[in-house]
């Protein structure tokens, strides 16, 4: 029981496990973390500027993270006796006037369409591994681009965000916000640099991407850096405001320092600086940066973008988001069993991944023929397939929505089918059925959006 207390756990502070504990009726928390830093961070749940109904998510107990030491004596204190702790903390909140940089080189065939490659400005401390390299490698590859204007097809735009940690992606939600139609329209894919070049940082071990671009990074990474390379699903975190409005991306952190040297230095799990526990504390400075490896990730982000800009037909596998999407409706499926049939959703991603195969059978045809007038075709048929699947796999929210900053299993919107089993038969479990029910129909219907597309281009 922890209502009217001040809560006391181990690891780093989170928006999910501070909205927790506040739900329970917490006056307070403190976060012990696993070594002899601090680390800072932010338990805001919203990203970017809130709503009315988003306010009300704002936290309202003061949190704290303490070092190792630092907790243990607390957590001694406690075996004994009631311990009584005051805690004191100052929070700066407001509007703020902040630099968003923006650079933009235009391609001589599609300048309209572009990608968006992004990070952030600002930092904890020093911040050189979280974010400087990444601000350095933008300047780089925007100096090279620009260099090379005259040999891109299509446009490269370049943002410096502002507000990332303090602001929980206020630079990059608000021009989520701003420049929506934009993106919508004319944004191929997004690609955020947060924390390249880093000591130790050899591997590539935790690249993030959407599905759709799991071969092409995987391709470039074996090529330039000459690693294999695993993906994970993108979090919502790292400036990856564009979910909701459909936007393939790929990468977040880049390169990684492999297990076996964490172990040896007795690293434990952060969130940036190539996995340096440096990360987001005072120790972030020169040292941690390698500029070797950096070159090599800048390489990376480079070729990637090229290959993105450059290429006839979008580099883009839609086959690995349906082949997602029906491993997780599978899972869910057999979990759920009979407390909500998913097996309608299941039949209509089989049917998605038929057509689509027929889709990029055309794909290659077209591609051998160099039929460039039908490969724009195909193009815009890619991006509607995106703003349409990126949401489904990721998004809980609408199109020009921003979800929270809190851990969500893919295909949001029925992911909390596997809670039902579990429940009695209550009026929570009916409220949870009917927007499941709800959740299927929308999923349902985001399918046959994205087979109508694929009939229509192969039908033509």
């Amino acid at each position: 029981e922890v209502r009217g207390k001040i809560a006391i756990t181990e690891g780093l502070s989170s928006p999910t496990v501070a909205l927790r504990f506040e739900r329970a009726g917490t006056i307070g928390q403190i976060y012990v973390n696993p070594g002899e830093r601090i680390h800072e961070s932010t338990v805001m749940p919203v990203c970017g500027t809130p709503t009315p109904e988003d306010a009300k998510l704002k936290p309202k107990n003061p949190v704290v993270d303490v070092n190792r030491a630092t907790g243990e004596y607390l957590l001694k204190l406690m075996e004994n006796s009631k311990v009584v702790v005051t805690l004191r903390t100052e929070l700066k909140e407001g509007w703020f006037k902040c630099p968003l940089i923006v650079a933009e080189i235009r391609g001589k065939d599609e300048p309209e369409k572009f990608v968006l490659l992004h990070g952030h400005l600002d930092s904890w401390y020093y911040g050189v591994g979280d974010n400087a390299t990444g601000d350095a490698a933008l300047l780089e590859i925007a100096r090279v681009f620009h260099k090379f204007r005259d040999r891109l097809k299509r446009s490269l735009r370049i943002a410096w965000w502002p507000g990332h940690s303090t602001g929980r992606y206020a630079g990059s939600t608000w021009y989520a916000d701003h420049f929506a139609l934009d993106l919508l329209e004319n944004c191929i894919a997004h690609s955020n640099c947060d924390s390249p070049g880093c000591k130790w940082a050899y591997n590539f071990d935790e690249v993030m991407w959407t599905p759709e671009a799991e071969d092409l990074c995987k391709e470039v990474i074996r090529e330039v850096a000459g690693k294999e390379t695993k993906g994970l699903r993108p979090e919502r975190a790292g400036d990856y405001s564009f979910n909701n409005l459909g936007i393939t991306g790929f990468y977040m952190l880049s390169s990684n320092i492999p297990e076996e040297i964490r172990r040896e230095k007795g690293f434990y799990p952060v969130g940036g600086c190539g996995g340096n526990v440096a990360w987001h504390t005072p120790e972030d400075t020169l040292e941690v940066a390698d500029p070797e490896i950096l070159e090599r990730d800048i390489k990376v982000y480079a070729a990637t973008i090229v290959r993105v800009l450059n290429s006839m037909i979008y580099p883009f596998n839609f086959l690995r988001t349906v082949d997602e999407l029906i491993r997780w409706t599978e899972k869910y499926s057999q979990e759920v069993g009979e407390e909500l049939d998913l097996s309608q959703v299941l039949e209509e991603l089989h049917l998605l991944r038929r057509d689509m195969e027929t889709f990029y059978r055309m794909c290659k045809e077209i591609e051998e023929r160099k039929d460039f007038e039908k490969a724009k075709k195909v193009n815009e048929v890619m991006l509607g397939l995106s703003r349409i699947l990126v949401p489904l796999y990721l998004c809980e929210r609408g199109t020009f929505e921003q979800d929270l900053a809190i851990g969500r299993p893919p295909i949001p919107l029925i992911a909390d089918c596997v809670l039902l089993p579990r429940m009695e038969r209550s009026d929570e479990y009916m409220f949870l059925k009917t927007k499941l029910i709800r959740g299927r129909n929308k999923v349902i219907s985001s399918i046959r959006r994205a087979r109508n597309l694929l009939r229509r281009i192969i039908g033509s």
